[in-house]
C-alpha cells in the first residue's frame, strides 16, 4: 500500500520538450485553466473548475452537493 504522504504521477516516455506541450495541451483541453507555468522549473499551476450544467433549477441548487473546485500543481522533472 502506498503511503498517503506519496504524491501521484504519471510517467510519460517522451523527451522534456514535448512531454511540456503534451501535458500543457492535456491540461487545458481536460477541463484545468492554467494559471502560471514555470517551463524551466518544469511547473504548471492549475485551477480545475467543472462544466456547469446550463439550467440548474431550485431544488438541484439547494439540494444537489457542492460542486469540487481546486488549485492544483503539474510538476516534470527537469531531464534535458
Amino acid at each position: 500500500m502506498a503511503d498517503e504522504a506519496e504524491e501521484a504521477y504519471i510517467s510519460i516516455a517522451l523527451s522534456y520538450d514535448r512531454c511540456w506541450a503534451s501535458v500543457n495541451y492535456s491540461a487545458s483541453r481536460g477541463g484545468f485553466s492554467i494559471v502560471d507555468k514555470n517551463r524551466t522549473a518544469g511547473i504548471i499551476y492549475v485551477n480545475y473548475t467543472p462544466e456547469v450544467e446550463e439550467k440548474v433549477g431550485f431544488f438541484k441548487r439547494l439540494f444537489g452537493g457542492r460542486q469540487e473546485t481546486g488549485n492544483a500543481r503539474i510538476k516534470l522533472p527537469n531531464s534535458r
